[in-house]
């Protein structure tokens, strides 16, 4: 999916960002005060985390002290503002993808039903049926289990008696 897919615009640059690169004098003007900043969040299914990065125009990390969100805006209303947007544009490319993935396959299917002749129980091969269906994996589905498992972490941090680390001894 492309950054608009992921990504919605949620508040404005505070100040102007430190220089991105050493030599030079001048910040870009997408880095400096006033400038749209973009919330989203990027989802791994293999391993479960949701990242919720937030990035100016040019797709770089904008630390969160520098955004002032748009008014109406609270840190719960952009999350779901951003799940939303890319859930609605999940919802769009998989179905796309699907009515083409299966056109292609009907395609197909017609085309050789039609060189071999129109036989009253025609023979459809697996690879011209639409077996592989693209699934709908929506981010909405994930917040919860991924809120749960931090609040589930939260406990076990907080229960943990004070005292030496486990990782370093």
């Amino acid at each position: 999916m492309s950054f608009q897919d992921t990504h919605i615009e949620a508040g404005t640059l505070v100040f102007t960002l430190p220089l991105s690169k050493s030599g030079t004098r001048q910040q870009k003007p997408k880095r400096c005060a006033g400038q749209p900043i973009y919330f989203g969040l990027t989802l791994n299914y293999e391993s479960g985390p949701i990242l919720w990065p937030w990035k100016g125009f040019l797709c770089s990390g904008v630390p969160l002290d520098a955004v002032c969100l748009l008014d109406g805006m609270t840190e719960v209303t952009v999350r779901a503002d951003a799940v939303w947007n890319y859930d609605d544009n999940e919802r769009r490319r998989i179905t796309n993808f699907n009515k083409e993935y299966v056109k292609e396959n009907a395609c197909r299917a017609i085309k050789k039903w039609s060189r071999e002749g129109s036989h009253p129980q025609p023979t459809i091969d697996a690879e011209d049926s639409a077996l592989h269906i693209a699934q709908l994996k929506l981010g909405a589905s994930c917040v919860r289990p991924e809120a749960e498992r931090m609040a589930k972490v939260a406990d076990e941090v907080e229960n943990k008696p004070p005292g030496r680390s486990p990782v370093f001894p």
